[in-house]
């Protein structure tokens, strides 16, 4: 039916993945193929989606907005493929289109924003390429009566709130040099909730009236969780320039971010003027009646220097803009929110709702018969964290886990490498002991908690050492609180560790490139830049540095998987874009796939 209605249709619309990934679309020719935002389309895409036009293709986009998005690590690969088609076709060079160039038709009459946003627009990039005309339609539009719920902020189109009276302080994610900013990221959320009181909640299938953008990823996440605690989604979208190209919305709050400590950033970068004035030419021209500007005049003053693609904007927004104070826009109780908001962001706290819980504390002679008691009443599970198995403590302990293992209590443990035991022999002979009961011990770097979790109710943890503890004024929690229990497993990723340490037959994972044993990497630094999972799967041979895997994936297939309606018929590796995967060849819509990884049969 679905190929039917693709067939006689008179046009199709679709991605530019789905032309090249889709069954629905082999062998399909039409005589003309339109393709849209192609300055952010990967070239090799929009070749094979040419290769489907009989007599026309026709190319639609801005080269003075965002080139294509490359993860990658190789300095040709980023050269090529994130260059956007215009200038590879020579059609532009830097900021202005060539002369002459007969392909090249300019449209140059926009209908989105109101003169005035769109002047920021024609000051950064548009007057030296040609121009940009505004319709009359803008030019008459009144906002007060298309979009009466912006009255609570200042008349004209253009606003900076400015945080300098806040004494902001930003941050850098680890392992990167995107920033954040608590303060700026609040006030964002702030403005667009008291536009977001003023308007009927708008309907699943709406675009969201009100845009929240800025330069960097780390404050994107940021942005998102306060949007989503606010139940503002339906309301507000927030996100990078990257994600917001194409889109539009009434009120585009931008938050610049920077502020003290930093002194320096690629929007401030005169080398890289060319590339971060299409960054924010996109954020500009995503506003249609709005444009609210959040940032620090005092840094950007001193930092953002007129030869930068922020400073040329910094210095031109000062003369058209209303400049308010942001403690006169959001009151004197801000900064408390904003230290309520930090808080909140990694608490490890009772949940809300847990009300019958315990606490108590105990020193080395109370903790062992508590301890004792709680392992010879579980029922289903042990997760349990262990730096250090002393020969004192550990002969007490290996009882109590050895009958749990007979009962068929799923035990997991996580200890360091064999490399930084001191008693290397003697932890050795305790791991074989415990794999022989049928336990799953894992080594893991830079894992060093003293936690155990029994039945996802009980938590042991503080400083003493439960496995190898004797003679220091040290104490343990525990912990009675099923739902905090949960939260601990979760955020430990225990799932996942006891997932990944074993191979489908219970046999110890080993890293398919060498075959040493594989361990769980608790990284200092992420692997890659894109990359924002701290825990990973690695191998334990220092000399072996190819082996590195999220702690989410599965572990590598034995044997060829089957057909789950046949049991019988083998799987097949069927490549999929730039991956491969696993997909039954009788059963294909049926029998779910897999993506192939590394270690899986050949």
């Amino acid at each position: 039916m679905g190929q039917a209605v693709i067939d006689e249709a008179q046009a199709i619309f679709c991605t530019l993945t789905k032309n090249y990934t889709g069954k629905e679309l082999e062998d399909q020719e039409f005589d003309a193929v339109i393709i849209d935002e192609i300055s952010m389309a990967l070239p090799p895409l929009i070749f094979l989606a040419a290769g489907r036009a009989k007599s026309h293709v026709i190319l639609v986009g801005d080269f003075l907005q965002l080139p294509p998005i490359v993860r990658s690590d190789t300095e040709i690969t980023n050269a090529i493929l994130g260059t956007d088609t215009f200038h590879l076709a020579g059609i532009a060079a830097g900021m202005r289109p060539s002369e002459p160039c007969p392909v090249l038709a300019k449209l140059t009459m926009q209908r989105r924003m109101v003169p005035a946003i769109a002047d920021v627009a024609r000051h950064l990039v548009y007057r030296q390429a040609g121009g940009l005309d505004d319709h009359e339609e803008v030019r008459q539009r009144k906002v007060e009566e298309v979009a009466p719920w912006l009255d609570f902020l200042p008349k004209k189109p253009l606003i900076i709130v400015d945080t300098a009276d806040l004494y902001c302080w930003s941050g850098k994610q680890t392992g990167s040099l995107s920033r954040f900013n608590m303060y700026s990221a609040t006030l964002a959320v702030d403005i667009a909730s008291m536009a977001a009181k003023k308007i009927q909640k708008p309907q699943l299938e709406e675009p969201q009236p009100i845009g929240i953008i800025t330069p960097f990823a780390a404050q994107r996440r940021l942005l998102s969780k306060l949007i989503a605690d606010m139940e503002l989604d339906q309301w507000v979208a927030a996100g990078t320039v990257h994600t917001f190209q194409g889109n539009q919305a009434d009120l585009i709050i931008f938050d610049s971010v920077l502020d003290e400590p930093y002194y320096t950033a690629r929007l401030c970068n005169p080398k890289v003027t060319e590339d971060v004035l299409r960054d924010l030419n996109v954020a500009v021209t995503r506003a249609k009646n709005k444009f609210v500007f959040i940032g620090s005049s005092e840094w950007l003053n001193k930092h953002a220097r007129p030869g930068s693609a922020l400073g040329r904007m910094w210095s031109y927004l000062k003369g058209p803009a209303d400049l308010l104070s942001a403690l006169d826009l959001i009151g004197n109780d801000f900064i408390q929110r904003v230290a309520s908001s930090s808080s909140e962001q990694a608490a490890w706290d009772i949940p809300k709702g847990e009300t019958d819980y315990t606490i108590q504390i105990f020193d080395d002679e109370s903790f062992f018969d508590h301890f004792a008691n709680d392992i010879n009443a579980s029922a289903m599970s042990i997760f349990a964290l262990a730096p250090y198995f002393g020969e004192y403590r550990w002969p007490k302990i290996q009882p109590l886990f050895s009958a749990a293992l007979a009962r068929k209590i799923d035990i997991t443990i996580v200890t360091p490498p064999l490399a930084e035991a001191k008693n290397r022999s003697y932890v050795e002979n305790v791991i074989r002991n415990l794999r022989s009961l049928g336990a799953i011990v894992v080594s893991a770097s830079g894992l060093h908690g003293k936690d155990v979790i029994i039945d996802e109710r009980i938590i042991y943890t503080g400083s003493m050492n439960w496995s190898s503890h004797r003679g220091r004024a040290e104490v343990i929690h525990r912990i009675d609180a099923p739902k905090y229990a949960k939260q601990c497993l979760e955020f430990l990723h225990a799932k996942h560790i006891r997932q990944a340490a074993a191979n489908e037959d219970g046999t110890p994972r080993v890293c398919p490139y060498c075959g040493f044993p594989i361990q769980i990497v608790n990284q200092r630094r992420q692997h890659f830049r894109w990359d924002f999972q701290a825990m990973k799967v690695g191998c334990t041979n220092p000399k072996c540095e190819g082996y590195l895997r999220d702690i989410d994936e599965r572990p590598p297939f034995k044997e060829v998987p089957v057909c789950q309606v046949d049991g019988r018929t083998k799987y097949r590796r069927v490549h999929r874009g730039r991956r491969e995967i696993w997909q039954c060849p009788k059963h294909p819509k049926e029998c779910p796939t897999e993506k192939v990884i590394p270690g899986d049969p050949g």
